[in-house]
């Protein structure tokens, strides 16, 4: 209970930077409609194994469904999948599966056209089909808590369907690599979103 209730806090600090973006904008002075959003996306991650031994997971894509609840704030479950086939020439490979869940804050142009977002999420990454050193030997797979946190942003193109050209997220995992025990991987992503207004 301690360990959630220090994430929870954590995730409401990272959040607040993003506070700043309502002061610029009209829109989310005003109750507006609330919205369900189902995201789709490609995403290529940059991650290490150990210091400075960094590799690109070209193949990856993601599924995100947000709900907002109030003036912009949304609550978020994101499952991302990433996959490299041969990590700098080694041999091994390495599929990742990452679940998280969060808060997002999203201020909104007046005529809602353009929409930018922020949103910080916790929750476990899976890997597996790779080599995870560990005090007792190797494994192929192993879990890990994980923090996202990141944004970006999107160009509505009717009343349901959005395009997002860019989302970049640092993804920090705990995953046993023989050192430090801790990565801090890159993620870039595009894709398309389906908006559902009640």
């Amino acid at each position: 209970m301690h360990n959630l209730k220090r994430h929870l806090l954590l995730a409401a600090t990272l959040m607040l930077p993003t506070l700043g973006l309502s002061a610029q904008n009209k829109a989310q002075s005003r109750s507006i409609a609330h919205e369900t959003e189902l995201a789709v996306t490609y995403s290529a991650q940059m991650g290490n194994s150990i210091a400075g031994n960094q590799f690109w997971m070209p193949t990856g894509a993601g599924a995100e469904l947000s709900m907002q609840f109030f003036r912009g704030f949304s609550g978020v479950v994101n499952v991302t999948g990433s996959h490299v086939d041969n990590i700098n020439g080694s041999g091994v490979g390495l599929t990742l599966f990452t679940t998280t869940g969060g808060v997002r804050y999203t201020a909104q142009t007046d005529d809602q056209a353009l929409a930018i977002w922020g949103e910080a999420l916790f929750g476990d990454s899976h890997g597996s089909n790779s080599l995870f050193p560990t005090s007792t030997g190797t494994t192929s797979s192993a879990n890990s808590f994980a923090t996202k946190v990141g944004g970006g942003w999107d160009l509505r193109l009717d009343k349901h369907l959005a395009v997002r050209p860019v989302e970049m997220f640092w993804v920090r995992t705990q995953f046993p690599n023989g050192g430090t025990n801790v990565q801090n991987n890159y993620q870039i992503g595009a894709g398309l979103i389906w908006r559902i207004r009640r």
